[in-house]
């Protein structure tokens, strides 16, 4: 009995009785990881994709009109001015998916930003859920003051020039018309979604909503002049791509 390995045995007995610790962490973390993978894609994700086709409206050419207030971009000018047509742009179109489970979210997009920029607001447009932190730059060579009184959010940035920004977080759902207290030609609506699966489609009308658990859920449409729609989507991995005619 008195051997090497009972000898070391007596004097250093964690040597040869304690558990594997180390494997023990190990396997609990990666067991941790493959949890949050889980979350993070959960299993049965799709993706949602199609087009929004925008039907034609008439407009009239408008009489262009001078701009009295300061710090104009512009030269004051008169005459037949090419027709703008607020909402023939598929760009300004804001979809969303209502009825997705809770605690899902789609991957994190860039930070959105509303800029002023060509005396402008850029884009005129913003589609954001609940919650989000939006920028205000400007990229103009003069001053702007950005405000707002809509019930949804009220905010007032004062004044400031060229490479300077702001931030407002909007915290509850619905509209937001915002303005240049300086010039009185600058418009954006931020459209404000109780729905963290949010879209905006590119200038050919082409939208994706990717990660979307599979299930039956509530597409809606909206924009500032043509209104709002919904239909009801079905997402697989089989989905055939969605065709919105508004």
């Amino acid at each position: 009995m008195d051997t090497r390995a009972s000898r070391a045995e007596l004097v250093h007995p964690r040597r040869f009785n304690r558990p594997n610790i180390g494997r023990s962490r190990c396997a609990v973390w990666m067991l941790s990881i493959a949890v949050a993978a889980g979350l993070a894609c959960p299993a049965g994700a799709a993706q949602l994709e199609g087009r929004v086709t925008l039907s034609p409206r008439p407009v009239a050419a408008q009489q262009a009109a001078m701009n009295p207030y300061p710090g104009s971009l512009g030269s004051m000018c008169t005459g037949t001015a090419a027709p703008h047509v607020p909402g023939d742009d598929a760009r300004e179109v804001v979809l969303s998916l209502r009825g997705v489970a809770a605690g899902t979210r789609p991957a994190a997009a860039r930070a959105p930003q509303l800029a002023q920029r060509n005396q402008s607001f850029e884009p005129r447009v913003l589609g954001v859920p609940v919650g989000t932190a939006v920028t205000f730059p400007n990229f103009d060579p003069i001053f702007h003051n950005v405000f707002s009184y809509s019930k949804t959010k009220r905010f007032d940035l004062g004044k400031y020039g060229q490479g300077k920004s702001a931030t407002v977080t909007f915290d509850k759902p619905g509209l937001v018309k915002v303005f240049c207290d300086i010039h009185s030609n600058m418009t954006a609506f931020i459209y404000v979604t109780e729905s963290a699966w949010v879209v905006q489609p590119d200038a050919a009308g082409r939208f994706v909503f990717d990660g979307v658990p599979e299930g039956t859920y509530t597409l809606e449409i909206w924009h500032p002049e043509r209104g709002t729609r919904t239909e009801t989507v079905t997402v697989t991995s089989a989905t055939k791509p969605v065709d919105v005619a508004f």
